[in-house]
């Protein structure tokens, strides 16, 4: 059987996932914690988004716009 991901916007409802997913690499958040480090992604014109396999958050990415000055955006 196979399992098609399914990919969109992270939303309030990841939250306890994503704390789990962060856990297991070793990163110690509370919910206030992750939070904010989405807004502040947001905030920079970036996004996180999760994967689905059958209605189950199994991973995230965050997406950023790098732009230094030598190299551009």
């Amino acid at each position: 059987m196979t399992m098609n991901p399914t990919y969109r916007k992270c939303n309030h409802k990841d939250i306890q996932p994503l704390l789990l997913l962060m856990a297991q690499l070793g990163y110690d958040h509370s919910e206030a914690t992750l939070f904010e480090n989405i807004g502040a992604v947001r905030e920079r014109g970036g996004e996180v988004f999760v994967v689905e396999f059958s209605g189950k958050v199994h991973g995230c990415v965050s997406a950023i716009i790098d732009a230094r000055l030598a190299e551009g955006a």
